[in-house]
């Protein structure tokens, strides 16, 4: 019982140090796409280091496609929109936001 308390305790402490590890990708370095690796990680430890793992690749695409459309955009290409797929909530409210500027810019004059 003690070595499988202490194999627990290994374990959640490595789940722990890569969730720092991909917060801080995410709030202090601004980098985008990491995913956690807990290679022990079973049970209920595995199903969220996958649950985890598929938000963080969705959140990316998101920011991704965010940057791909922004950055035409500013390069004046208004040919570009971004997929709202399975996005609710506050993200459905930003693409849709992002998707209607394009089209905003796409329908008026250009600048002479």
């Amino acid at each position: 019982m003690h070595a499988r308390v202490n194999e627990m305790v290994v374990l959640l402490r490595a789940f722990a140090a890569d969730t720092v590890r991909i917060c801080t990708e995410y709030a202090a370095d601004g980098r985008v796409g990491g995913q956690m690796q807990v290679q022990a990680a079973q049970g209920v430890l595995a199903e969220m280091l996958k649950e985890q793992n598929t938000v963080t690749a969705y959140y990316s695409v998101l920011v991704r496609e965010l940057i791909r459309v922004t950055t035409d955009l500013a390069k004046g290409k208004t040919t570009e929109k971004i997929n709202a797929g399975a996005a609710s909530g506050d993200l459905l409210e930003l693409i849709t936001a992002v998707n209607q500027l394009v089209d905003r810019l796409a329908a008026s004059p250009p600048a002479a």
